[in-house]
C-alpha cells in the first residue's frame, strides 16, 4: 500500500482494532458465487454467463481476504461448505426422483375409451 501512495491506509496493516478479527468461519461470501456458478453450470446457462460469474467469484474471493473481511482459511472453508451443501442437496434431489422402469417391468401405456353416449373420453391404464 505505501508504493501505491495509500500509506494512510498502511498505517491500519496489522492494526487488529482496524479489522473483523472475529470474521465468520466458513465465509459466505466465499460460498454463495460458488453456488451461482455450479448453478449456471449445471442448467447449460448461456456461456457468457457463466463467464461472468466466474469473473465475478474469483473478484470477490480476491476482495473478502484482500481487504480483511475474511482470512484465506475462510475463503477456503466457505468453498468447501458450498461443495458439501451442493453435494448433499444433489444426493437427495436424485434419491427422490421417480425411478425409470427397469428392464422387465411391464410397461404401462394409455389408452383413451371413448364413453358411449358421452362427449368426454376417459383414461384408462393398462399394463
Amino acid at each position: 500500500l505505501d508504493g501505491m501512495g495509500l500509506s494512510s491506509i498502511a498505517a491500519f496493516k496489522g492494526d487488529t482494532n482496524a479489522y473483523d478479527v472475529t470474521a465468520a468461519f466458513p465465509s459466505i461470501h466465499a460460498a454463495f458465487p460458488l453456488i451461482g456458478f455450479l448453478v449456471i453450470r449445471k442448467y447449460r446457462l448461456p456461456a457468457w454467463l457463466l463467464y461472468l460469474e466466474t469473473v465475478r467469484m474469483v473478484g470477490v474471493w480476491f476482495m473478502i481476504v484482500y481487504t480483511g473481511e475474511h482470512y484465506v482459511v475462510d475463503a477456503v472453508a466457505g468453498v468447501a461448505y458450498a461443495l458439501i451443501a451442493w453435494w448433499i442437496v444433489q444426493r437427495l434431489r436424485d434419491r427422490n426422483r421417480p425411478a425409470e422402469p427397469g428392464e422387465g417391468d411391464p410397461e404401462v401405456e394409455l389408452i383413451v375409451v371413448p364413453m358411449t353416449g358421452a362427449a368426454t373420453a376417459s383414461p384408462v391404464l393398462h399394463s
